[in-house]
Order: C-alpha cells, then structure tokens, then sequence
C-alpha cells in the first residue's frame, strides 16, 4: 500500500466529505522525490473525467507527511466484486472495461499512466444496477516511492513473501525493466477482463520468481483450458491480444481496445459506455519547482565494513520479495526493515572439526575451536529515478558487534559468497 487512507470533512465544506491519502513518509523524504511528488499529483490533479477519481488537493503536513485529497466516491472495488461473484457475464464485464478505456484514454492522452491496474484500484459505482460504472483510483502514483519497504514481519512469514504484493498485473516490460507507455496499462486492464470472465488469474504461480517468468514468456491458458466454455471466442481474442508480450503487438490506445471488445460483443462499446457527462475543464494546478540533481546520502559505513554495490533492473517490489526469499535460503535473519533498509543476521559458522583425539586428548581434552565470525548485512534500497524500473542496492557487511573479524580473508569470503548469491537472485550484472 501506498499509505493509509481516511475519510474527512473540508473545514470550509463540513457537509461534504473528502478521501485523505496519507502516503507513507519515505515517499518523499528527500528533495528529489519531493519534486517527483509535486510533478505526478500536478499531471493527475489535471485530470477531470467522470471516470477518474479526482485529486482535489495535496500537499506536505508537518506532522503526517504528503497527503493526497481526492473525492469520496461510494460503492466497492471491483476486487470485492470478484471475490464475491467469482465470474462476471461478458456484456457486464465489457461494459466495465468500456468505462475503463475511457478514463485510460483520457489520462493517456495528457501522458498520464497508471502503472499499477489492478481489480483493488477500480471502485464500482452502483454494483449491479443499471447505473454501473468505474472509476479508477490512484492514477499516476505507482512509481513514487523510493524507498521500497516490507515489515520485518512480512519478511519473517515466508507465505507471504511468496504470495503477497506479487505482480500478478504487471506487463513484460515492467519486468523487463524496459519503457513504460500506456500500453502497459492495457496488458493489466487485459489481465482484469481475463480475471473477469474466467474466474481466475491467467498466471497463478504462487512463487513470485516462477510467475515474474510466466509474464515474460509464458502463453496464457486459453479459456477453454481453465473452464470458461460460455465466453465468445471473438472476446477471448481480443483480451488474449491485451495480453501480447511486447507493447508494440497489443491494442495501440485503449479506444482500440473498446472498439476491439464492441465488436466481440455485438455493440458499439465506446458510445454506449460514454459517460453522460462531459470530461470536465482543465484546470491548471500551481507549477511544480523544476527537478535539479539531489546526490542522496550514502550509508554510514564503519572501520572494518566491506561494501558491494548492485543494481536489479525489475520494479522494486520483485527486487525486495527477491531479497527476502535470498535472505531466507541463505539462513539470514531479518531482525530490523525499515523503507529504503533491511537489517539481517548471519549465524557465526561451526568452528573447524577437532581431529580424531589421541591417548593424551582423551585424558586431557582441549577446549572446542571457537566459531567463526558472524555477518550484520545492511541493504540500503534507492530507487534514483521514479520513471526507471531500477533499484540500486548496496550492501554493508560489518562484524555484529563492529570491530575486526578474528580470520579477516575467511570473513571476507563468506561475505562475498552471500554478495554473489544476491547478484544471482535480482539477475543483476555487477
């Protein structure tokens, strides 16, 4: 979760009520990012359709930290809706997905991506009535946070490490690490309508390094495959379309994929589902303050540390569930993460094996060999550019109670060894 959110009352306005997104505090807490906040809730605030929740007002409160205003909007997420239906019918969900194409094409069309579609971001409005529609929160807000974060607690749960917060909407390329447009935004708005109408995900690994692969190259099961016999084929097409590999071969607007599903379903999708309102006036929000280069303040590093550097090209959330599932199998021990660090222990080593004893050992044992030197690892987690899928992690390897190891080279060695495993498990290249 991007932060907390409550529901309020304007002080000037007490009979209206208003959302309050609190996001969490490491998603600004440095110049740059801060910068980055004001650009992308600028870019959003602009963004005035019937079909979008509206950012009303943000801005930086001492004591709670950046805070988003949107409008209150009653009804239920889509996710809610699925958990309790399981499967919707084809012409009730097309007439969502209409909708969704509509807010798409707008925000699209003023360079706005969402970047994180997903069933939990999409509020129905009038569940089940004739009135039905969409909108969709959160626009703009995915790629915020430079400090990506997991609690100790979610760390020390290994199902949830495995299961939690896993991509199951992200596109190839986001996994890719490789530009981002709108179309990636049509892959997930794919993935939903496949959810929609089948019942279930079209990749459904439950190990988050199994299902980033299956994104990447995995074809999805056919809805015959998985049971969903009463779907037309022409619509299963055109979602498998959506779910193409590579940008350049799906929908090229999400107009086109709303034409795309009317044809599949008899109707002219994009009239039908146009909101009787008009998308309302652009009013230009306060101009941000133009980004200028902020060097972020390294690690404090002690005497004695040893200090490798890696970056992992794929969204910071893969990296971090991938640094906890590293963490475990190397028998590290998680014992603090805060956003932007995770601490973690390494047990000292058994100490070398006694040799067979003699006559003289056997009356006179000698004390056992003392264990080798445990590891405090400090993984310092930036991510330098919001609009890059690139997370740079530099690790800090020191004694746990500071100081110089007994056996300096075998220390150093074990120490590498857990550095070379980390490279293996985010696919970096250094």
């Amino acid at each position: 979760s991007m932060g907390t959110v409550h529901a309020a009352r304007p002080a000037d306005s007490p009979a209206a009520t208003v959302v309050v997104k609190v996001l969490r505090t490491e998603v600004a807490d440095t110049a740059r990012l801060r910068q980055s906040f004001d650009r992308e809730v600028q870019y959003t605030a602009r963004l005035r359709h019937p079909y979008i929740v509206r950012v009303l007002d943000a801005g930086f409160d001492p004591a709670a930290g950046p805070c988003i205003v949107m409008e209150f909007v009653p009804g239920t997420t889509l996710e809610r809706v699925l958990a309790k239906e399981r499967r919707l019918a084809p012409p009730r969900a097309g007439w969502l997905a209409g909708c969704l194409c509509h807010a798409l094409e707008a925000a699209h069309a003023r360079s706005v991506i969402h970047r994180d579609l997903k069933p939990a971001n999409l509020m129905v409005v009038n569940a089940g009535t004739p009135q039905e529609h969409l909108k969709v929160m959160d626009f703009g807000l995915a790629h915020l946070a430079s400090k990506p974060h997991l609690s100790k607690e979610q760390f020390e749960r290994a199902d949830y490490v495995r299961t939690q917060g896993t991509p199951a909407y992200m596109s190839p390329e986001q996994v890719r690490g490789d530009e981002v447009d709108g179309r990636a935004d049509l892959y997930a708005a794919g993935v939903i309508l496949y959810e929609a109408l089948t019942g279930r995900l079209p990749f459904r690994q439950n190990d988050v390094h199994v299902l980033v692969e299956a994104h990447v190259r995995d074809a999805p099961p056919t809805f015959a495959d998985v049971g969903a016999h009463d779907v037309p084929a022409e619509l299963e097409q055109v979602v498998q379309w959506c779910l193409a590999k590579f940008a350049a071969e799906r929908p090229a607007s999400a107009r086109a994929l709303a034409d795309e599903l009317g044809k599949a379903l008899g109707t002219d999708l994009w009239a039908s589902t146009a909101p009787s309102v008009a998308a309302e006036t652009q009013y230009p929000m306060p101009e941000a303050e133009p980004a200028v280069p902020v060097r972020p303040p390294g690690p404090a590093i002690e005497p004695n540390s040893l200090v490798r550097q890696l970056e992992a090209w794929m969204p910071d959330r893969i990296a971090v569930v991938k640094l906890g599932g590293c963490l475990e199998d190397l028998g590290g021990r998680v014992v603090d993460s805060q956003p932007g660090l995770v601490r973690a222990r390494f047990a000292p080593p058994p100490g070398p094996k006694p040799k067979p004893p003699g006559l003289f050992a056997l009356l006179f044992p000698p004390p056992p060999p003392p264990p080798g030197d445990g590891i405090a690892l400090d993984l310092n987690l930036d991510k330098p550019n919001p609009n890059e899928s690139r997370l740079v992690v530099t690790a800090v390897f020191r004694l746990p109670g500071g100081g110089r190891p007994k056996d300096p080279p075998t220390w150093a060695a074990r120490c590498e060894q857990i550095y070379r495993e980390m490279q293996k498990y985010l696919m970096a290249g250094r």
